[in-house]
């Protein structure tokens, strides 16, 4: 069964104020869940901060973008079953930041990290391949997501990047997403879905992904950590 859009709602859980030595952040955490309770997805927000004065308005961005994102995730979660063993929320990972359009009679794919695959075959009823047509196209050609992510800073300085292992991968990248579809590489992980990255004191938003023949595959969830 797919999931009905309607039953979904938002919850804004906190918003917090994390200050260090260089940098301000307001932090807000939210759950999309399901009218029996049962949470569907969660993801904390971040915005830097100038001064105090500037603590009103981003709290309401950070909401705007909360219920922007939950929003997205009503489209997403939908629109389509569960698809070749990925549930509705792994599936809008794979559709994520990746565009697609005509060339020819087929379809061009692109990813920022992924890269292009051209004069792809992708079923179209209408102007547009429809959602589940689109997230097959998309895994037919790079790694899932891995299915579960998570970092911890165990000493100034590093972070640790762990996720579950994607089956073909033979290595993976580990990114810090700067929240507008834009990502910096911080490090490489070996093929046990571990390792330490050394970076400097922050606010890192931490994505991992599989890597296989050097093409990149689709992206964790998002980790928050906070690097001293």
């Amino acid at each position: 069964m797919g999931i009905d859009p309607n039953t979904l709602k938002l919850r804004i859980k906190s918003t917090d104020i994390e200050m260090d030595p260089v940098k301000t952040f307001m932090h807000l955490t939210y759950e999309v869940y399901y009218d029996s309770g049962v949470m569907v997805a969660s993801n904390k927000l971040a915005e830097r901060l100038a001064n105090a004065q500037a603590i009103p308005d981003a709290e309401k961005r950070l909401i705007s973008r909360a219920v922007g994102e939950f929003n997205q995730a009503k489209w997403q979660f939908g629109s389509l079953e569960s698809l070749g063993g990925l549930s509705p929320f792994e599936a809008s990972l794979v559709l994520e930041h990746w565009t697609v359009e005509r060339d020819g009679a087929n379809w061009k794919l692109s990813h920022v990290l992924s890269g292009t695959f051209e004069d792809v075959a992708i079923p179209a009823t209408g102007l547009f391949p429809e959602i589940p047509d689109r997230v097959a196209a998309i895994v037919a050609r790079v790694l899932p997501p891995p299915l579960w992510a998570w970092a911890s800073s165990p000493e100034a300085g590093k972070f640790s990047a762990n996720c579950v292992v994607v089956s073909g991968a033979t290595s993976y990248n580990v990114y810090d997403d700067h929240g507008n579809g834009t990502f910096t590489l911080l490090g490489s992980a070996p093929t046990n879905a571990g390792g330490t990255i050394t970076v400097p004191a922050g606010y890192y938003r931490v994505r991992m992904a599989g890597v296989k023949a050097g093409v990149v595959g689709i992206l964790s969830r998002t980790v928050p950590v906070q690097v001293s």
